[in-house]
């Protein structure tokens, strides 16, 4: 098969997004070093710079020094990143988080529905049907990313680039589709990203939900300190996900961890609570403390033996796949995201020495094990996956 030749105006558009790259990298700040790195001839960057500074993606700041010969001073520029925003919407089976934010991560606005405020994402399971309707739980998973956008849309202050999703489940990298969500109640293959493009005549980017969660905390720290070397974050909300980015490519990629071999370790909060159940069940005059981790969390520091029994539990079979993660990817962060972090700085220490004794002493000396407290992790996750998508910064 021959490869079909690249268009006049896909060549264009092509060194247009290099000539934006290599600015919003900072890697160059003048023509002339832009012509150099691009190997673009000077009058087809100068005609790139020209455009980009009338779309207010690029601006001028002044001169630079001339070169050591003498001559023109060069006139320097700078990206923008006010010139666009992005939204970012993480979901989940109960709750919907969304973010607006520049070109830089800067966020000017949040919104997020709570289970309070409207009924689960997921009330069953769906996919397409035979015309390509998206049915129940993936019609859920539309009209919730909708009205997160439509919600933020008001307070724009620049023109909407794109839109990124961070979905808990499989997705396929790089096309939009999701393969499964049994959170979202989605069983078979949905090319979310381009319907969710055809409804809001934006380009919309998907991703795994862990996956974004890294992606938020290298790319932006979020408050915390930002994270320097390979980072995976590990949800375990409804279902145990894991994601990464790598260093120093800041490749990334994630998905849930589902089968027979996670199944047998009772993870996620189904499986959290039917155990809190049958402990509770066990000791007469307990109290049902198995409505949230934060419950189980108070009651075992209450000196409650079921409460600490669970919480034992659960941090011995977490740290199976905390061992086989720190093994084979060699990690310099690991963070808890989701749910799992109401059980609080003891747990992960016992989550620690769990993990320690399934590797032997000293493996977890040169990784940072923490908890990811912020709630907008997914959706600047999101944020980035657009930003990174729309200037092709990485793929």
């Amino acid at each position: 098969m021959t490869p079909s030749k690249a268009t006049r105006e896909q060549l264009r558009e092509h060194n247009r997004r290099l000539v934006l790259r290599m600015l919003y990298q900072g890697e160059v700040n003048t023509r002339a070093a832009l012509a150099t790195v691009t190997g673009l001839t000077k009058p087809t960057v100068s005609n790139l710079v020209g455009e980009l500074i009338d779309e207010g993606l690029v601006v001028e700041e002044g001169l630079g020094r001339a070169s050591g010969s003498g001559g023109k001073r060069p006139t320097l520029l700078a990206f923008n990143p006010r010139a666009r925003q992005v939204i970012g919407v993480a979901l989940g089976s109960e709750r919907v988080s969304a973010a607006l934010a520049d070109l830089a991560g800067e966020t000017s606005a949040v919104h997020v529905l709570e289970p309070a405020a409207a009924a689960p994402i997921a009330p069953g399971r769906g996919a397409m049907d035979a015309t390509g309707t998206a049915t129940t739980g993936a019609s859920a998973v539309l009209q919730a990313v909708e009205d997160a956008v439509v919600a933020l849309v008001p307070q724009l202050d620049a023109p909407l680039l794109a839109v990124g999703v961070a979905v808990p489940g499989r997705v396929r990298p790089g096309t939009g589709v999701v393969r499964r969500s049994a959170v979202l109640g989605i069983v078979d293959e949905v090319p979310l990203g381009r319907l969710l493009t055809d409804r809001l005549g934006v380009p919309v980017h998907v991703g795994n939900f862990a996956e974004l969660c890294a992606l938020g905390q290298f790319s932006y720290g979020l408050g915390e300190r930002t994270p320097t070397g390979t980072l995976v974050s590990m949800t375990l909300d409804d279902d145990l996900e894991l994601g990464v980015v790598l260093h120093p490519s800041g490749a990334h990629f994630g998905s849930e961890l589902a089968g027979p071999m996670i199944d047998e370790l009772n993870l996620g909060w189904s499986a959290f609570k039917a155990r809190a159940a049958e402990l509770v069940r066990e000791r007469p005059g307990a109290l049902p403390w198995g409505e949230r981790y934060l419950n189980v969390r108070r009651a075992a520091g209450d000196g409650d033996p079921g409460a600490a029994q669970l919480l034992s539990e659960l941090a011995a079979a977490l740290a199976r796949p905390l061992a086989w993660v720190v093994s084979v990817l060699q990690p310099a962060n690991v963070s808890l995201v989701g749910g799992v972090t109401d059980l609080g700085e003891g747990f992960l220490a016992r989550l620690g020495a769990e993990a320690t004794a399934l590797l032997g002493a000293g493996a977890l000396e040169d990784v940072s094990l923490s908890m990811a407290y912020s709630n907008r992790l997914g959706a600047m996750g999101a944020v980035a996956l657009a930003n990174r998508a729309e200037l092709e910064l990485i793929a």
